[in-house]
């Protein structure tokens, strides 16, 4: 696995940087050499912040932990990728490494239960007319909602949402 490290105006530890390669190294055996892993780290008021983000082919899995030290952080956000590879497991056995889930020692003590189908519940249709990203804005604030879908003026399907740390964010297709 390919590990990139981002530091956001921080330093990081030379033992958290050993406990992160350990910690990547139990991965290695669900994702095939191509994988790649970064790490980010920042910190936040007086919590340290560690964001993982796996990419495998075109399978994405994130976590994002604050915790008083890096360690922690790193323990943590490492747990929550665990609970995600295996809550959908069955589904992603065919693209993950072969025989990943066979020995299955990396989930003793995690009591997640296995997600077998996604259940849909509601679906939507709606027109969408172009507009700005400060209408979007204003839009999605109006009626509630934390994300909103509309057209740009450029012709692109996008999605405006707000962020947990505040402000917002714009997702455009291609």
């Amino acid at each position: 696995m390919k590990l990139s490290i981002a530091l956001r105006k921080v330093n990081l530890p030379e033992a958290a940087a050993d406990h992160l390669q350990v910690k990547i190294a139990k991965l290695e055996k669900f994702f095939a050499p191509e994988a790649e892993v970064v790490a980010k780290f920042s910190y936040e008021k007086d919590k340290k912040i560690c964001e993982l983000t796996v990419q495998h082919q075109s399978m994405f899995f994130r976590s994002e932990e604050k915790e008083d030290d890096y360690i922690a952080a790193i323990d943590k956000a490492f747990d929550k990728l665990v609970r995600q590879i295996r809550k959908n497991k069955t589904k992603l056995e065919k693209r993950m490494k072969s025989g990943a889930f066979e020995k299955e020692e990396l989930f003793a003590g995690v009591s997640e239960p296995e997600e077998l189908d996604f259940e849909l519940i509601k679906t939507k249709r709606f027109h969408l007319k172009p507009m700005s990203v400060d209408e979007a804005i204003l839009q999605m604030n109006q009626i509630g909602h934390t994300f909103f879908v509309f057209k740009s003026l450029d012709g692109l399907y996008s999605v405006v949402y707000k962020r947990h740390n505040g402000g917002y964010g714009v997702i455009e297709s291609l």
